[in-house]
């Protein structure tokens, strides 16, 4: 069938990403050190570039240049690298004697290309047989220890930062495999990483927070302005909110990626929790139980924060509705005197035609009959040999006067009825 119908280009990695990032055995005793970065395409690349530098210190085969995920095996460890959308990350694991540091070699050979430090953790996973006090190591006030596998470990830390800038965990192997205690480390190693990413979005909330409130009482401000019906400003609280807008619409969109991805990672940790299948020990708080109650205020206050700019959106946008329609009443009112004012000027204009079309009239009749009087006038005295009366050319000129008249009217009105004729064409 393969031969006959088309392969998606990308099957083959969709397949793939079931089985991308594997978990690693991890046998007991062990330490394990990670370290995430946030990582643009320039630090990604430099990172791509000192992990191939490793690998050819350590005898090993160097990564593709398109990977995003190996492990190596050298000087006495494994260093495993991935590369995230937003992170790439180290994760070196050692016998605990091992005096190598495969993750200080890379940081080495990458130098100050490597990107921003978002989350730094320590693993050690201790042997059945270790005589170990997690009170005597973590700090009492905020120390965690769970059962995970039905028993068969447990894990400890206080998810406070030691001396080297790392947050320190413990997991006491007690009967565990060591596939399932590399499960264990990298589902730990995500709940650290994913729950610093998580609260990234809290300090961008703090920092917007009075920023949307500076613009909520702007808005309360003009929408009590255009609530008294103040004259004369309609145009100008139009402006002024039409910035608003811009303004809140510029910041969210700054906070749109942070939040977003935020609740992801948020997400992501409530599942890693889940997975480890953790129960209390003793008297000591669950892993759950500690960052719950610590992230989620954290995520209630983005939450908020992002229903707080989409509810001002919309009312940003009513309000700049309803002066849009009380401008456009302003400027229908403005247009309505306009027309009554050239309806009357037209009018007047009317009358006036008519006035001067009277005079028009009488004056170009008053020249015609003048032109019949120059003209019987000449001809006077044949017109009275003729009719034998003394003042024939008068009495003709008078009786021409009222035809004259009337005649000049008819010219007028056909010129008039003409240029109506042409306006209607």
């Amino acid at each position: 069938m393969s031969n006959i119908i088309s392969t998606h280009p990308e099957r083959a990695r969709v397949l793939d990403e079931v089985h991308a990032r594997p978990f690693e055995p991890i046998a007991s005793p062990r330490t394990v050190r990670h370290v995430s970065l946030l990582a643009g395409l320039e630090e990604a690349a430099a990172l791509h570039e000192a992990i191939c530098q490793y690998a050819n210190k350590a005898g090993a085969e160097p990564p593709a240049h398109d990977a995003r995920y190996c492990v190596l095996d050298g000087f006495g460890g494994k260093l495993r690298w991935e590369q995230h959308s937003e992170f790439g990350s180290l994760t070196w694991d050692a016998p605990a004697r091992n005096s190598h540091d495969g993750l200080a070699m890379v940081i080495e050979l990458a130098k100050s290309s490597l990107g921003q430090i978002i989350s730094m953790t320590r693993i050690d996973v201790l042997a059945s047989t270790s005589d170990v006090n997690f009170e005597d190591i973590y700090d009492k006030r905020s120390l965690c220890v769970s059962e995970v596998h039905q028993g068969l470990a447990l894990i400890a830390t206080d998810f406070r930062q030691g001396d080297d800038g790392a947050t320190r965990m413990s997991i006491l192997n007690q009967g565990a495999s060591d596939i399932a205690i590399g499960g264990l480390v990298q589902r730990l190693l995500e709940i650290e990483t994913y729950r610093t990413l998580a609260l990234l979005g809290l300090p961008l909330a703090q920092r917007t927070g009075p920023i949307v409130s500076g613009i909520e009482d702007s808005l309360a401000q003009m929408t009590s302005d255009l609530k008294d019906n103040m004259q004369g400003v309609s145009e100008q609280l139009l402006d002024e909110i039409t910035g608003l807008s811009a303004d809140l619409e510029a910041n969210a969109a700054a906070c749109l990626f942070r939040f977003g991805a935020s609740k992801a990672y948020h997400e992501i940790v409530q599942l890693r929790l889940y997975a480890i299948e953790e129960v209390s020990y003793e008297h000591h708080p669950t892993l759950e139980a500690f960052l719950i109650r610590r992230m989620q205020p954290a995520m209630q206050t983005i939450r908020a924060l992002e229903e707080r700019q989409a509810n001002l959106s919309r009312k940003l946008s009513r309000a700049a509705n309803l002066l849009r329609t009380r401008v456009d009443v302003g400027l229908e009112r403005q247009n309505r005197d306009l027309l009554a004012s050239m309806n009357r000027r037209a009018k007047q204009q009317f009358r006036l035609q008519q006035t001067v079309e009277g005079l028009s009239i009488a004056a170009i009749s008053y020249y015609v009959v003048g032109l019949i009087a120059y003209l019987l006038k000449g001809i006077d005295a044949p017109l009275q040999a003729l009719s034998g009366y003394p003042h024939i050319g008068a009495v003709l000129t008078a009786i021409s006067v009222p035809f004259v008249v009337a005649g000049m009217w008819l010219v007028v009105r056909r010129i008039r009825q003409s240029h109506v004729d042409d306006k209607s064409e």
